[in-house]
């Protein structure tokens, strides 16, 4: 019976770190269809190598999750648009003034905001 089992097992199928770390699996349904509504531009400054690193980071995790990443632009021109940076390198978050003291060198904050 062992002999049957193990010639019927799936070949495992190996990871790299990487991808053991961050793996992006698609999103379906309703979930997928969620998050595509509420990221529908990617507001990312790429003026250093952390803000090229995060940006490019976020575009690859957006394609796995969503089956494509929103369009990167500049500005905010609507609804869904994902804003990141800091105070220093986005005038859209200076703007919004907020309250960074205790999050540290390597912290950072999430949040939902409606500018109107």
């Amino acid at each position: 019976m062992l002999l049957a089992v193990v010639a019927c097992a799936r070949p495992a199928h190996a990871e790299d770190g990487y991808d053991l770390w961050l793996r992006y699996r698609p999103l379906s349904g309703e979930s997928a269809q969620a998050y595509r509504a509420s990221t529908t531009r990617l507001i990312a400054p790429a003026t250093s190598p952390t803000q090229i690193a995060a940006r490019h980071e976020l575009l690859h995790a957006l394609t796995g999750l969503l089956g494509n990443a929103p369009p990167t632009a500049d500005a905010v021109d609507g609804d869904g648009a994902l804003v990141v940076g800091t105070a220093a390198s986005s005038p859209l978050i200076a703007r919004l003034k907020l309250d960074t003291a205790k999050i540290g060198r390597e912290g950072y904050l999430i949040r939902s905001v409606v500018i109107g």
